[in-house]
């Protein structure tokens, strides 16, 4: 499994309201988006809530699709427990 770029980090959840785990994936402690598996772990959902920041984030996009790639790797390891 791949390393986070510095100020990214990613937290594998079970909430009650998903039937399945999620990934949060935050940057410099600022939420970004979560990733589902609502519709099975080959159609990944990504839900956006830009009014949980207040100030501008501005990333990489390539550490972004890295903490992703990240994501969906643990999501994906936990499937095949």
């Amino acid at each position: 499994m791949g390393k986070l770029a510095t100020g990214f980090n990613v937290d594998i959840l079970y909430p009650d309201e998903y039937n399945d785990f999620i990934a949060e994936i935050y940057f410099e402690g600022n939420f970004i988006c979560i990733i589902s598996q609502e519709h099975g772990s080959q159609d990944l959902d990504i839900e956006f809530n830009i009014y949980s920041v207040e100030k501008k984030l501005r990333v990489s996009l390539s550490h972004f699709r890295g903490a992703i790639d990240y994501a969906v790797e643990r999501l994906y390891d936990l499937r095949k427990r």
